[in-house]
């Protein structure tokens, strides 16, 4: 509490100037001092204090062969997961019916059903194990978050889509990967279809 007379600083709650023995009056005496911090620099505070203008904060796009080298990387790690046991299904099939194309027919449901699962589960929670090493993400287009399961699903079984699109089904799959490298915002055409992007973590 400042006094009123000599202007020395007191407890917020004094009756009288300690310094100059004023009467401060009780009106004044309620209202506690608060001292003035000095400014300090911002490189001086904490990072967390200091304010951040999300208008500046920009995305690094992933490249076209840690893209690659990322897919070659998911591709060996969902191939590991799905081969066995699809070819245990497949023999459980052929000991069962006795014919091949049954056991055919099973492995290729089972291992494409745990092709579509692994890239649909890594999809939707930013990408599978070759983008993480590669730290690379997978984000929404509209607003950086976690792409979701239904996403993440349409991510996976979007390049199938477009190789069964008619008369250039057959070239669409590689312009589909090649489609970032002229693409403002690096995006495959999955990523279009999707709504996402691939960037640097």
């Amino acid at each position: 509490m400042r006094c009123p007379a000599c202007g020395a600083n007191n407890r917020h709650d004094a009756a009288f100037c300690l310094t100059c023995r004023a009467t401060i009056p009780a009106s004044d005496s309620t209202q506690p001092f608060v001292a003035q911090q000095p400014a300090q620099p911002a490189w001086s505070t904490a990072y967390v204090d200091r304010p951040i203008d999300q208008t500046e904060t920009a995305w690094v796009f992933a490249g076209f062969w840690s893209r690659f080298l990322a897919w070659v990387l998911d591709s060996f790690f969902s191939v590991c997961i799905a081969i066995v046991p699809a070819v245990i299904v497949a023999v459980m099939f052929a000991q069962a019916t006795g014919v091949v194309t049954a056991a055919v027919v099973g492995f290729l449901a089972l291992y494409i059903a745990i092709i579509v699962a692994y890239y649909t589960i890594a999809n939707a929670t930013g990408g599978g194990w070759g983008k993480r090493m590669l730290g690379l993400r997978i984000v929404r287009a509209r607003d950086g978050g976690l792409p979701g399961y239904g996403t993440g699903f349409l991510r996976a079984v979007a390049p199938y889509l477009i190789g069964i699109v008619p008369l250039v089904g057959t070239v669409m799959p590689l312009l589909d990967d090649l489609w970032m490298l002229w693409d403002a915002d690096s995006q495959t055409l999955h990523d279009k279809i999707s709504g996402t992007y691939v960037v640097r973590r």
